[in-house]
């Protein structure tokens, strides 16, 4: 009796030992991903398999799949390819609950104890889910420092919005992107907003360099707004005229404030430090917590609430928000020329909304009722919806889009070729 449970207290020794030797990593910092909708909420290594807990968030009811061919990747070089998915199949739709939200594992061979970061991806297709820069190691992550140019220019509460000039010239954008791998992106695609050239985002090709930088030289006419499409988010910025742009882009923040499982955690920083061209207005453009679009950018939500409805019905339903918006950017502790262009922006949002009321009802008709493609051509061909006359006085009111300082606006070009769409146009636009 005494020799079994000495082989019982033996065994139950090893097993703790076996136990203690695990390596478990909660929530595990990282340095980018290309989507939200899978993250990592714990990482066991033992000397047997590598388990990692995925949460994975994406719309009800939608699938979401992960490839077989998925592998982790060391700070070494080596590829762990994954064994099985438990909780989930791989290659196989897996579709969300009610919630938004599931949780399930992928399985890989062992890793050694010297790895101090990984690199997760589905493989090299379009759509693949891919984290960069997995830390291990979560101390000396917390204790990486920025470069000095990384700085939080002073802002002037009282400046006023400069009128820009109309100059055509070159403007030079350049950036740097922190801590930056080449499996990440070779290149960003750079789309263009540029009214007084009549450009509605027209896109350019940006090739990136092997230490992280980019530099980029475009043709303007006055002050213009353009957003760099990376694979972790969308980068907004100004350029202008003989001015240069200089952006340094911290992807591991910019990625932390999507995240789900980490956005409470410590900050590191900003998303984007701003160098040169109105450098200060800028960064607090970036840092901007007001919502301004006057309503929702879920378009099913939208036509669920405008279906049905007339006109002027419709136009109630976009402005009804406009007073407190307007508010609340009054009450903000912003500078009066970030106040200013958020008005511009809010006036140019209600102008393109408005000026799409027949094709907003229409478009809410047919995804509501779910017409076929037949159904949808005769409906919107053939359909007719009553705008009454003087509908579009109402953009009288938006007296800053009609300014020199509506190039600011990010909006100004595609809310212009909204507007030409409608059969009295140019007598809007008068």
């Amino acid at each position: 009796m005494k020799r079994f449970a000495l082989m019982i207290s033996l065994l139950l020794s090893i097993l703790c030992m076996t136990q203690a030797k695990d390596r478990i990593v909660e929530r595990p910092p990282f340095l980018a991903q290309s989507s939200s909708s899978i993250e990592i909420d714990k990482i066991v290594m033992s000397d047997t398999v590598t388990t990692v807990y995925i949460k994975a968030f994406y719309r009800p009811k939608y699938w979401i799949k992960i490839a077989t061919g998925s592998v982790l990747k060391d700070n070494n070089g080596n590829l762990y390819p994954v064994r099985k998915g438990i909780g989930i199949t791989l290659d196989k739709e897996f579709w969300m609950p009610e919630s938004g939200e599931a949780e399930f594992q992928l399985t890989f061979p062992p890793i050694p104890q010297n790895v101090t970061c990984l690199d997760f991806s589905e493989g090299d297709f379009e759509g693949a889910y891919k984290i960069w820069g997995i830390q291990l190691d979560k101390d000396a992550f917390y204790k990486q420092k920025l470069p000095k140019e990384a700085v939080v220019h002073k802002i002037n509460k009282k400046a006023i919005l400069p009128t820009p000039k109309l100059v055509y010239g070159t403007a030079t954008l350049k950036g740097k992107i922190l801590d930056y791998q080449k499996e990440m992106i070779k290149q960003v695609k750079m789309h263009i907003e540029s009214p007084a050239l009549n450009i509605h985002n027209e896109q350019n090709i940006i090739k990136i360099k092997e230490d992280g930088t980019f530099l980029v030289e475009v043709k303007v006419a006055s002050v213009t707004s353009v957003a760099l499409e990376f694979p972790f988010g969308w980068i907004e910025c100004l350029i202008a005229p003989n001015e240069e742009t200089s952006l340094i882009i911290n992807t591991k923040e910019l990625c932390r404030r999507q995240a789900h499982l980490q956005r409470k955690d410590k900050t590191y920083g900003e998303p984007v430090y701003f160098n040169g061209y109105l450098a200060s207005l800028q960064q607090e453009l970036a840092s901007v917590d007001i919502d301004i679009v006057l309503k929702s950018v879920y378009y099913m939500d939208m036509y669920n609430d405008i279906v049905g409805k007339s006109a002027d019905e419709y136009k109630a339903y976009v402005l009804e928000r406009l007073p407190s918006v307007r508010k609340e950017i009054a009450q903000s502790p912003y500078s009066n020329a970030c106040k200013e262009l958020l008005n511009i922006l809010v006036d140019l949002d209600a102008t393109g909304k408005i000026a799409m009321t027949e094709r907003e009802l229409k478009s809410a008709y047919i995804a509501v009722n779910k017409l076929n493609k037949e159904q949808t051509d005769d409906y919107f061909y053939n359909t007719r919806i009553d705008i009454p006359t003087g509908y579009y006085d109402i953009l009288k009111e938006f007296t800053s889009i009609n300014t020199l300082k509506a190039l600011y606006g990010k909006y100004y070009a595609s809310t212009i070729y909204l507007i030409s769409f409608l059969p009295n146009s140019l007598d809007v636009l008068k």
